[in-house]
């Protein structure tokens, strides 16, 4: 249940996509086809171009014609400068976040945001009938829509100047919706690839330029919550769904309501939200390819375990789990040869192979009249606890956040809080996160302020194209802040236990040996010496990855 982000290959969309007929219908309506049906136009940047419209059928002329030569499909005129040949990265070349570049550079001709809902959404769709699976398919369909929305006005922006400098203001994106169906497991996955041009029409002057690829990065995880929050809104409104909790969460929104503010009650990050109806059985069963990932990343983190003698870093696991997800990559030529009524009753047969009855799960997910929690029913006293409890989840994920990240984190607290529109949802979000980040420590100096008047080529979104802060700008907690402090204190300190006086330990690590019978080497003996002789309140261990850190830890442990 997320928004990824990823270069976009336009031959992919179109090879997987059935040819339109100029007809707009209905996702559900390509039942005898294998194919996807045809994208979809979308977003305000449109209006800068000739004869397209939000909704129109994309055509593979007009799809190549914007993606691969950035051209005007229509009249055929230059969407800016062509995009960049490929060319060697400058030695020592790092990426905004400081991490090492690639070895090559080329454009980027736009961007894919695959935007899926959690599984039991996609379950509830693939046992539904053809009336039923239009309405949750709209639903999911309106929750993209009022996500892009908000990106365009609060995201979506160009850079000028030496080193991007300045943050530019443009017209909105130009993008082509594919919807899919299914994994490339043929797992049922209702899912669309939203694919954004990398061309933006500024707003000052009209011309043509590419987009702030760094900020849209940056905001991924919180496209993603919003748009998870928004199709339980849509969901519940349209079809009579009711999401649930199906993690340990010591307090939820509903608790807080019932028992009045609670000020002392610690929040749990891990909060995962489904339909209720939907059994983690079934979305076990239609969840093959997650498992199989799954699998694979416990037996590479094992083996990274193994091989280096500890376990690898959040950052580490992340990189196993991306590989584990890169090797269980089926094709999909198989499984696109078998058309929609194929697959459905295929999902059917699973879901009674499982030892659920399809007809009784759906009659059990939808038509609810439950009252949720809504958002008016969050007082003054209720909103500042939830602050709270967004502060914890995004101060547990990471030591230093982002806007973003706590905008990610108000959207999870809130997931099961429901709001009749987005509107009333981002006015809901936007309290919270302002609430939450007065409550933080902010690391970024506010130099730039927005002058006076309207004028686009100095201010953005009323702030000064200079002020970096509200995007980029770094918070962290008092309490790490304390920590911190502590730790610097005592890297200074003196007077901590020590074995100088203890010559004995010397010898203890002469014969100290490794589960596989191995001595320390030189440089591990020279370090394991250092520590247990020095009154340092804090000693460090610093060395390449494989070097055996590790294993001069065990020695000093074991002394």
């Amino acid at each position: 249940m997320t928004v990824s982000i990823s270069k976009m290959s336009i031959n992919y969309y179109l090879e997987h996509a059935a040819t339109g007929d100029g007809q707009t219908r209905d996702m559900t309506a390509y039942y005898t086809g294998a194919k996807a049906p045809p994208g979809t136009w979308l977003g305000s940047g449109l209006d800068g171009l000739t004869g397209l419209s939000v909704g129109q059928q994309v055509t593979e002329s007009h799809a190549r014609s914007l993606y691969q030569d950035q051209e005007d499909p229509v009249s055929g005129r230059p969407l800016g400068r062509p995009l960049m040949k490929t060319q060697s990265t400058p030695n020592g070349a790092v990426t905004p976040a400081g991490r090492p570049a690639k070895t090559e550079r080329e454009g980027v001709a736009g961007f894919d945001l695959t935007f899926s809902p959690p599984k039991s959404v996609s379950a509830l769709w693939a046992l539904a009938g053809p009336e039923l699976q239009g309405r949750i398919q709209a639903a999911h369909r309106q929750a993209l829509e009022e996500t892009l929305a908000w990106v365009e006005a609060n995201v979506i922006q160009s850079r000028a100047g030496h080193g991007g400098v300045a943050h530019v203001a443009v017209n909105g994106v130009i993008a082509s919706a594919f919807d899919h169906w299914d994994s490339r497991a043929g797992d049922p996955q209702l899912h669309t690839h939203l694919v954004i041009a990398n061309r933006v029409q500024r707003a000052s002057d009209g011309h043509w330029v590419t987009i702030d690829s760094y900020t849209l990065h940056r905001h991924v995880v919180a496209i993603s919550e919003m748009y998870n929050s928004l199709i339980f809104d849509r969901l519940a409104a349209d079809v009579g769904t009711v999401a649930e909790s199906r993690s340990d969460v010591d307090l939820d929104v509903q608790q807080l309501i019932e028992s009045g503010t609670d000020t002392d009650s610690e929040y749990e990050p891990a909060h995962r939200v489904e339909l209720a109806g939907i059994p983690d059985e079934l979305i076990e069963e239609f969840s093959s390819r997650s498992v199989s990932i799954e699998t694979r990343t416990d037996e590479l983190i094992a083996e990274y375990t193994a091989t280096y003698g500890t376990r690898p870093t959040p950052r580490e696991v992340l990189l196993i789990r991306q590989q584990a997800t890169l090797e269980n990559r089926p094709e999909k030529n198989n499984i696109e040869r078998t058309t929609l009524p194929e697959k459905m009753h295929w999902w059917r047969q699973r879901t009674h192979m499982a030892g659920l009855d399809p007809d009784t799960l759906v009659k059990s997910a939808v038509g609810h009249h439950v009252r949720a929690v809504t958002a008016d029913m969050l007082t003054c006293d209720i909103i500042e606890q939830i602050s709270q409890w967004t502060l914890t989840d995004a101060s547990q994920r990471r030591t230093t956040f982002s806007r973003a990240n706590v905008r990610a984190s108000a959207e999870r607290v809130l997931r099961l809080v429901r709001c009749p529109t987005v509107h009333d949802r981002n006015a809901l979000v936007d309290t919270i996160v302002e609430l939450t980040l007065d409550k933080a420590v902010s690391l970024t100096p506010d130099r730039s302020r927005a002058p006076e008047g309207p004028d686009t080529t100095v201010s953005l979104r009323d702030r000064s194209v200079f002020d970096h802060q509200h995007h980029s700008g770094v918070y962290t907690t008092e309490q790490v802040m304390a920590d911190e402090d502590h730790l610097i204190s005592r890297v200074t300190a003196t007077g901590a236990p020590t074995l100088a006086g203890h010559p004995e330990h010397v010898d203890v690590l002469e014969h100290w040996r490794t589960d596989d019978g191995h001595p320390l080497s030189a440089d591990q003996m020279r370090a394991s010496k250092h520590v247990l002789s020095s009154d340092a309140g804090i000693s460090a261990i610093i060395g390449p990855a494989g070097t055996g850190k590790s294993t001069t830890m065990g020695a000093i442990t074991d002394t």
